[in-house]
């Protein structure tokens, strides 16, 4: 919840937690385009689940965490069924668990652990429970990200337009107060006097649209 600092840290330090609760040496957050999984964040050594390293989605574990709305578990990954699978022979993860990650109402990726060496113990309801809720905290920032630039992005318009105003009305004003101040001289004092105070409330409309 930390305001002062940036996703990309929070996911680390989110990957680094998970391992040490799971007891997985491996953690990562995936992003699913066209049928791809890319590894944007990850923890541990493994060779394949680094920042950039993709692989076609057919053969990724993520895909069946995509079909499902809670968390995809699998302690011992022979024994499930998953030996023959394109993801196991990939991969050659023992162990997993992932949860599905959904930005703007669609599916952005998947928030995982996993381990080389099948687990002894299937995963508890307190493991599956703890992986969803990491997953739907990055669903929470990814949108607030999107959010916040959303809103730099208006305030720079704002700004330009603000700017663009004022610009377009402080030069009548100073050419009008120019020639007030020639008129002066030979004009009427109270008619003047009343151009001069229409002047001064552009100038303060000018100060409150700023």
């Amino acid at each position: 919840s930390a305001r002062d600092v940036d996703f990309e840290t929070k996911i680390e330090e989110l990957l680094d937690l998970g391992t040490e609760v799971l007891d997985l040496p491996y953690g990562f957050l995936s992003r699913i385009e066209d049928g791809t999984q890319r590894i944007e964040a990850a923890v541990g050594d493994h060779d394949l689940l680094r920042p950039g390293e993709e692989c076609p989605l057919s053969e990724a574990y993520c895909r069946k965490t995509l079909t499902q709305d809670d968390a995809v578990t699998i302690h011992n990954a022979v024994v499930s069924g998953w030996e023959d699978d394109p993801a196991y022979d990939r991969f050659e993860l023992g162990a997993y668990v992932g949860s599905k990650v959904v930005f703007g109402g669609e599916i952005y990726g998947t928030f995982c652990f996993a381990a080389t060496e099948p687990r002894e113990a299937e995963f508890t309801e307190f493991e599956r429970t703890f992986v969803d809720l990491l997953a739907r905290w990055a669903s929470y920032e990814l949108e607030n990200r999107a959010a916040n630039a959303e809103l730099r992005r208006q305030n720079e318009r704002l700004e330009e337009f603000a700017s663009m105003v004022s610009h377009d009305l402080r030069n009548p004003i100073t050419v009008a107060s120019g020639y007030l101040k020639l008129a002066r001289e030979e004009g009427e004092p109270e008619q003047f006097d009343r151009i001069e105070g229409a002047l001064d409330r552009m100038e303060r409309l000018v100060e409150d649209l700023l």
